[in-house]
């Protein structure tokens, strides 16, 4: 339920009467314990059908209310699936968006959703002399809203979480600030989003879950930053391993041959108990381009040469990786101050690259 806070510091409560002013304003109720209060809720886009979507608060770096992101589906169809906006877009008919019919259906809708509160997601407005109100007055200044056509894969967010942390947007939370890596987000947010489904099969735990609703969009420590994501690799590396334990016991149960064929058989499980080996193979699996890596060697190598380690540019990823993790968790205090921002790059190009992985 909508709230306002009244002059006295009293939290009243909206009713909304089912009228609305000549110019398309709600009229209704703010009720408290000592007061009672005439307030108007300013609407800008016609009321439309609501049950075709779905839509969701966000959080994000500051945006202008023109600023306006399309949603797509990943290749080949890139086909249209919804848009995530600011909210304060919905409170102004006068931004480059306004008239394009789809914002339009979005925005009413969205406003629809905001209205019921039905997450309980909206904060107190601070009292307004004219007891006129816009649907952002209840929001915090950094909400953004994403609104998908049920047409969409999945209905929970989670799955899409990682995609738009990476293009900098995360769950909406009112009572916690952006961390640093939304903090960092600069220059306006992208145009378009190509929107990728995380693999079921890393969704079981909750871990990616929590991590991508609860702590990475909010932590502001660049160490605790890594830890965090490296668990992400930890919990991809362990499937590789427990893949390759599957294939080796079917393989020995089906064994015909010499005591010198059956130890070549483990030679594939020996490979993945190295950590370093099983990084590589997560990162085979999603078949990208090793030029999508350019960024998180390049980082993780500056970090290494800072601390007088040794640095191969031509080293495979998953042994640069492997090196940076060994220096952050077991060496951190011999890591220069200034050097601590290269952590920070570090998880800035992981955080790009997981979204990609995970969908494997």
């Amino acid at each position: 339920m909508l709230r306002i806070t009244t002059a006295n510091g009293e939290t009243a409560s909206i009713e909304l009467a089912n009228e609305s002013s000549e110019d398309g304003a709600l009229i209704g109720v703010a009720r408290a314990p000592d007061s009672e209060i005439q307030v108007r809720l300013v609407r800008r886009y016609t009321r439309q059908a609501q049950s075709r979507y779905h839509i969701y608060l966000l959080r994000s770096s500051e945006q202008g209310e023109a600023d306006y992101t399309e949603v797509v589906s990943a290749a080949p169809s890139k086909e249209r699936l919804g848009a995530i906006f600011p909210v304060s877009a919905m409170c102004s008919t006068e931004h480059a968006r306004a008239t394009d019919d789809f914002f339009e259906v979005a925005a009413s809708v969205a406003f629809d959703a905001l209205l019921s509160d039905e997450r309980g997601q909206s904060v107190a407005a601070r009292h307004s002399l004219d007891e006129t109100y816009e649907i952002s007055d209840f929001y915090v200044e950094s909400a953004s809203v994403i609104v998908l056509r049920e047409c969409m894969e999945s209905v929970d967010l989670v799955p899409y979480l990682p995609t738009l942390l990476a293009n900098g947007f995360a769950p909406y939370n009112s009572n916690r600030d952006v961390g640093a890596y939304l903090k960092a987000f600069e220059g306006p947010p992208p145009q378009k989003v190509k929107i990728g489904l995380v693999n079921s099969r890393h969704l079981s735990n909750g871990y990616l879950s929590y991590l991508y609703s609860e702590v990475l969009p909010f932590e502001n420590s660049a160490v605790a930053q890594f830890v965090l994501l490296y668990q992400v690799f930890e919990m991809m590396m362990q499937t590789v391993f427990e893949e390759a334990l599957g294939s080796f016991k079917a393989k020995v149960q089906a064994f015909v041959g010499t005591p010198s064929d059956l130890r070549a058989l483990s030679t594939v499980l020996n490979d993945v108990a190295s950590e370093r080996v099983r990084i590589r193979k997560c990162i085979e699996a999603a078949g990208l381009p090793i030029g999508l890596f350019g960024n998180l060697i390049n980082h993780c190598g500056v970090l290494l040469a800072a601390c007088g380690k040794t640095f191969d540019a031509s080293s495979p990823v998953g042994s640069v990786l492997y090196d940076a993790r060994n220096l952050i968790f077991h060496g951190y205090r011999d890591i220069p101050k200034e050097e601590h921002r290269n952590i920070d790059l570090i998880n800035g190009a992981l955080i790009q690259l997981l979204p990609a992985l995970l969908q494997k």
